[in-house]
């Protein structure tokens, strides 16, 4: 699909490049025949904006939104175009002709020639028609210096300071942190909410956002949140981030994936695979911390852990920040002294407080999945899961319409889990839409690839979630849920479920 829009002084063309079945990529070419030193466009879109590149959202009221240029686009000359684009939930993907406003200011000195270190806009991968968003190409990410570069550490906070297999800050690392919400049952987040988010919990230098504070440091904590907040609690020791973000960097991986299996939330390595997140993570593994000069020039922020000899936020977020032969974490600006008080804060209480950045919760009480901290786990190599996640073979649900349901344990602490339900067509023909009812002695905080219906008492009822509704003949779709308490008898949860029609 192509649309133009057209003033006296500038043409907008607009292409949807991708769709799937509740989203698709929008890209946008803007042209100014007089040249411009500023520019906006306000439009109509009936879908959900949830990434942007090469241009920022100002304004989003109903269904209208208003985006401007960034620095390094935002002035061109004559005949110049600027390119940007965006991801967006939704199966409407037009833009209505009546509503589109380009505003632009005519160039009143010579060309502003644009900073030549930010990257060239680039075709996006190949998008999986899948229910995950996609991840926009390398060259449509935005540095972190678009939103500001300050100083303040010692090394490594420009491009030409970057070694070791050490990469700058992008909006990169917002797709794989959305990546692992979306693993995790939760919604994109924009960068302006994770930002916010850090303004609330005194885990900046400012009581309030300047500028583009919010976006900077919404993207330094998606960041910090995207290199850690995968890893399994009972799997957590600073010792894994040093040798993980040091083999994304200088090794194999395939001997990344390999770590990331073994420590992981289960699941979490073969959705990165199945959703082509894998180049995104690992990229996200290879940013600097001390990029930009973010880390003290915006999130030096002054929160206390109690437990901690007196170490703030700052001395946390030093677990990622690795000691010049990148063989040790907590490293402070100097690469060859440990963040000292850091090291004294318990490792449950770091964990916690890098996978607050992913649910966005309290950053000294809240973790993964449920809102509350597991209780602690005898930090042994190996974690046997308490509850056999073997599948169990039930007789189908369903013989007339060839639908079963399959109940999975992926994760039990106690109290609280994370199950799955495998939906598979066993029969002949295909099913438009399916509708499940099960009995589960716990409520259910997050669901996923489904909707709960209904609940009265211990009986759920559960429906497709739209662009999974039509399984055909030998298909298996898999729904996940986070749950309040842990202990289930998966034997029983798989005998009681009844298809409805």
């Amino acid at each position: 699909m192509a649309s133009q829009y057209a003033t006296s002084d500038a043409t907008l063309d607009y292409t949807v490049s991708d769709q799937w079945q509740d989203g698709f990529v929008g890209r946008m070419a803007l042209s100014s025949q007089e040249g411009a030193n500023g520019w906006r466009i306000a439009f109509r879109l009936d879908a959900e904006i949830d990434a942007i590149w090469n241009a920022r959202i100002i304004s989003h009221i109903n269904d209208t939104y208003v985006i401007e240029g960034v620095s390094y686009n935002s002035s061109l000359t004559a005949g110049d175009t600027a390119t940007f684009g965006f991801t967006a939930r939704g199966t409407d993907t037009t833009i209505e002709a009546d509503s589109v406003s380009i505003d632009s200011t005519p160039v009143e000195t010579g060309p502003v020639d644009p900073d030549p270190e930010e990257p060239d806009p680039g075709e996006p991968d190949p998008v999986d028609p899948a229910p995950v968003d996609p991840s926009p190409g390398p060259g449509d990410y935005v540095d972190i210096t678009s939103f500001g570069n300050f100083h303040g550490s010692s090394s490594h906070t420009g491009h030409d300071e970057l070694h070791g297999g050490r990469t700058a800050i992008t909006t990169e690392a917002l797709v794989a942190y959305n990546g692992l919400r979306n693993f995790l049952g939760y919604q994109n987040a924009e960068l302006e909410t994770i930002g916010r988010w850090a303004f609330d919990n005194d885990l900046t230098n400012n009581d309030q956002a300047w500028g583009q504070d919010l976006q900077g440091v919404g993207l330094y904590y998606a960041m910090q949140a995207a290199k850690v907040g995968w890893i399994r609690d009972n799997a957590f020791d600073p010792q894994l981030l040093a040798d993980i973000q040091r083999t994304a960097r200088l090794g194999d991986p395939a001997d990344v994936m390999t770590m990331v299996e073994a420590n992981s939330h289960e699941g979490f390595a073969d959705y990165l695979i199945q959703n082509g997140l894998v180049g995104t993570f690992i990229n996200t593994l290879k940013m600097e911390p001390h990029y930009g000069g973010w880390m003290h020039g915006r999130v030096h922020g002054d929160l206390t852990f109690p437990d901690g000899d007196g170490a703030r936020a700052h001395d946390v977020n030093h677990l990622t920040v690795l000691s010049h032969d990148q063989t040790q974490p907590f490293m402070n600006d100097t690469f060859d002294w440990p963040q000292w008080s850091a090291l004294d804060v318990p490792h449950q209480d770091v964990i916690d407080y890098f996978q607050s950045m992913v649910i966005l919760g309290d950053p000294l009480g809240d973790a993964l999945p449920d809102g509350s901290a597991p209780d602690p786990v005898d930090p042994d190599p190996v974690d046997p899961d308490p509850v056999d996640p073997d599948p169990v073979d039930p007789d189908p649900v369903d013989p007339a319409s060839g639908l079963s349901a399959e109940f999975r344990v992926v994760n039990d602490w106690g109290h609280g889990a994370t199950l799955n339900i495998v939906v598979s067509n066993d029969g002949t023909e295909d099913v438009s839409d399916w509708d499940l009812e099960f009995t589960l002695g716990s409520d259910i905080q997050h669901i996923w690839n489904a909707v709960v219906e209904s609940q009265e008492g211990d009986r759920y009822s559960i429906d497709d979630a739209g662009y999974n509704a039509g399984i055909s003949a030998g298909e298996t779709i898999t729904v996940g849920f986070n749950t309040t308490t842990g202990g289930f008898d998966v034997a029983q949860l798989n005998e009681e479920a009844q298809f409805l029609f």
